[in-house]
């Protein structure tokens, strides 16, 4: 078996070091040609093979590539599980700058945008509510990954439950985010990039070996672009870009036994939030309908109606509203990973890492001139503090690998939410006339785990492994709105007589505990040197949670005040395999897989004994999910790579039951993805090396709610197939220069990477388009 940290060092020679030397007060100059739209929802796909670290570069041979997946470094090819590596060079070729573009690369992946604050949300085969971000080893809110997309030296993607050997449980995978550690060599890079709306992207990253033990590699980013929604009334154009970035990674190894690795990182927003576009407005009742006489205090009926056939008239990239709308966010980071080797076989690992984040969001949901849906958000403060002790060793001459551990995580944070609803026309919210939501949560985590792997003979491989996980979680909750309809006083409207509400001082204390054992069982048989054939079962685990301002008594199925956990258990098979093809090297990944989902955490609503309407997560009946997930990519001749990949994603309820029909799909669930790519390289007599690179990713109809009932029509996006294309010109005439043209969404597709249907409340559905 090679050895793999000697493999990656040789690699970054190879491939990493042969950039990273030239690199040293290189400038790179980009043009942005076409629209800076991402690519939500079009999954699977290689533009060029993925890897972390690349052993060969010949023509007959298809690169290794090593991954962590296991909390180990290995080959690809020997994990029996479906992972997606990607490296450097095919993220800067899939001109991958933030969390949306990844969709393009990763199978059954989605990554929907929020119009109500800067995070994002992601989903792996079809399961929204348990994917897990990692960067630098420790647990992660998507924001504060989004803005940290440079000078990685991987992504990974880890489809399926994880209940073992990661920080914390998840029912839908992992996406772990590797930045690149210090070097032993003083060198260094600056990247910049101009496009269409007046895009600038900059990006500083110089590394430094004080000493042979003490490196440290600095690194920023810079984002400008103005909003791609124009305001023809003047006010603030949305869905621009201002956003900074620091990084700071401090390598010291004092001893050969004995490496400390601190990354800090730093983000920071300052710009209009996306905009949610009105459209297939409906004349159903009240304000709506164009019938003579008022509706509402200051309005007419059919002046909204009227609006929104106003909005419609000015499409997609263009809004008439002079209401003010911001979005700012702060995030701050440390990690901290620290490896001592006991003994020869025996490693201790401790990585210890704490998160802040605060953000501040208001706007006019429906982007009209009229306040007919305004909100706020805020996080005052989460705090987010995690420790994980783990030990991992070689037994019986290397037969047997294990890993053993111990984490701990506390999650504290402090947040509010204010709308206000059908405002007069100019009206602007206020603490009488807006209904807010301030919560306090705390919430504790911490799991034993242990895994091994044993060779039962060289080609046959048994692992085992099992989590016990004991979370706690508290909240308290004021929630207050107008005593009328529109208007104050501002009273309390915690609902009367539930559990743990205190009238008096207008707060709901809500607290639980939930615990569950998780497993990973797996098999794999190396039929030769070249063909991998495995099977595996997990079982995953998502705690529970709490709905602060729905009562306790309402109809069956609805959201009560406490949510359970949810579990999937999935079983899994595949090949991985290199081959020839005409003499062409080939690989094919090929894994089949099916889940069964239960107490599945959806929205849903129901009614109170009152008759009032209201929302909140309930659990949903079980539900089957199944498909299958193809990835090749083949070298037909020197200089160029082809890729073609496709995914296959079935999910259905089992039964039906109140607001889950039972031939609902998920959200974030479609059921085709493909991803074709090529990319040409030649080395020219001028010198340098000319490339050229295209890909396409088409992904099937989705939906982006589970209610996809009669009453909520507009909750799809069809299908759509987007082409990115990229040339350049490395090392130009044998200098540090590189000079490179690309377009992102290059046929200025328009698609939604989120929708909101308001049919039933306003008339309206709002779209968050590219």
């Amino acid at each position: 078996m090679r050895d793999y940290k000697q493999l990656m060092a040789d690699a970054d020679r190879q491939f990493g070091g042969r950039r990273q030397n030239r690199n040293s007060g290189r400038t790179r100059i980009a043009s942005l040609l076409s629209g800076i739209s991402l690519a939500p929802l079009a999954l699977a796909g290689l533009l060029s093979q993925p890897g972390v670290a690349l052993a060969q570069t010949s023509a007959s041979t298809i690169e290794e590539v090593v991954v962590t997946a296991r909390r180990r470094e290995e080959n690809l090819q020997d994990v029996p599980i479906s992972v997606t590596a990607l490296s450097p060079e095919t993220l800067e070729r899939a001109n991958v700058s933030s969390s949306t573009d990844l969709i393009k690369l990763v199978p059954t992946l989605s990554v929907q945008q929020g119009a109500t604050g800067p995070g994002t949300n992601y989903s792996l085969r079809g399961i929204r509510t348990g994917v897990v971000v990692y960067f630098n080893e420790v647990p992660t809110a998507s924001v504060g990954v989004d803005d940290q997309i440079w000078d990685l030296s991987s992504v990974q993607a880890v489809a399926g439950p994880q209940g073992t050997l990661f920080g914390r449980n998840s029912t839908g995978g992992l996406i772990l985010f590797v930045p690149k550690r210090p070097t032993d060599t003083l060198e260094g890079y600056v990247e910049a990039a101009v496009g269409s709306y007046n895009f600038r992207q900059a990006t500083a990253v110089v590394n430094m070996p004080f000493t042979d033990n003490l490196k440290v590699r600095v690194g920023a980013r810079m984002i400008r672009r103005d909003g791609v929604v124009k305001n023809i009334k003047g006010g603030p154009d949305f869905q621009g870009l201002n956003r900074n970035a620091l990084r700071l990674s401090v390598l010291f190894d004092p001893t050969e036994n004995i490496s400390n690795y601190t990354v800090l990182t730093y983000n920071q927003r300052d710009e209009k939030p996306y905009a949610l576009i009105a459209s297939g407005w409906t004349r159903n009742a009240g304000c709506l309908t164009p019938a003579p006489g008022p509706c509402l205090p200051g309005y007419t009926r059919g002046q909204l109606a009227a609006a929104g056939d106003a909005q419609q008239a000015l499409g997609i990239r263009s809004t008439s509203t002079t209401l003010p709308a911001n979005q700012d966010s702060k995030t701050y980071g440390i990690s901290n990973v620290f490896n001592w080797s006991l003994l020869e076989n025996l490693t201790l690992k401790y990585v210890a890492g704490y998160r802040r984040r605060d953000s501040d969001e208001a706007s006019s949901k429906a982007n009209l001139d009229f306040p007919v849906q305004f909100g706020a958000n805020h996080i005052f403060a989460i705090h987010d503090l995690t420790h994980e002790v783990q030990l991992q060793g070689d037994l019986l001459d290397d037969r047997l690998s294990w890993t053993a551990g111990y984490f701990r995580s506390r999650n504290k944070g402090f947040t509010g939410l204010t709308y206000a609803l059908l405002l007069p026309p100019g009206g602007l919210p206020t603490f009488a006339n807006s209904t807010s939501n301030r919560s306090r949560n705390l919430n504790r985590s911490e799991a034993f785990y242990g895994q091994a792997t044993f060779a039962v003979t060289d080609a046959l491989k048994l692992t085992a492994g099992a989590r016990y996980t004991k979370d706690k979680a508290w909240q308290a909750n004021t929630r207050r709105a107008p005593q009328f309809t529109f208007a104050g006083p501002n009273v309390c409207t915690l609902p009367v007589g539930a559990i743990g509400v205190d009238l008096v001082n207008c707060v709901r204390t809500l607290s639980d505990q939930y615990s569950a054992t998780t497993y990973n069982l797996s098999a794999d048989y190396r039929i030769s040197e070249d063909l991998l054939v495995y099977v595996t079962t997990r079982r995953g685990y998502n705690g529970g949670g709490f709905n602060a301002s729905v009562p306790d008594t309402a109809t069956p199925g609805a959201p009560l005040s406490t949510y359970d956990p949810e579990e999937i258990t999935d079983y899994e098979a595949g090949i991985k395999g290199d081959f020839t093809f005409g003499g062409a090297p080939l690989r094919i990944n090929l894994s089949v897989f099916k889940a069964k989902y239960t107490g599945i955490q959806r929205n849903q609503r129901g009614f109170s004994v009152t008759g009032a309407l209201y929302s909140g997560t309930a659990n949903g009946p079980k539900a089957t999910i199944k498909g299958l997930q193809f990835e090749s990519v083949i070298r037909p001749v020197e200089g160029l790579t082809v890729s073609a990949n496709y995914a296959y994603l079935y999910t259905s309820y089992d039964t039906g039951t109140n607001g889950f029909s039972q031939f609902n799909k998920f959200g974030q669930a479609p059921k085709h993805t493909v991803n074709l790519g090529a990319t040409y390289s030649q080395p020219i007599s001028a010198g340098g090396e000319l490339f050229a690179n295209a890909n396409y990713a088409y992904q099937s109809r989705i939906a982006f709610q589970d209610d996809q009932s009669a009453s909520a029509p507009g909750v799809f996006q069809d299908g759509y197939g987007i082409v990115d294309l990229r040339v350049g010109w490395r090392e130009v005439a044998d200098s540090k220069f590189d000079v490179e043209v690309f377009a992102k969404n290059a046929a200025d597709k328009a698609y939604a990477i989120e929708r909101q249907d308001l049919t039933g409340l306003f008339g309206f559905t709002g779209t968050v388009y590219s």
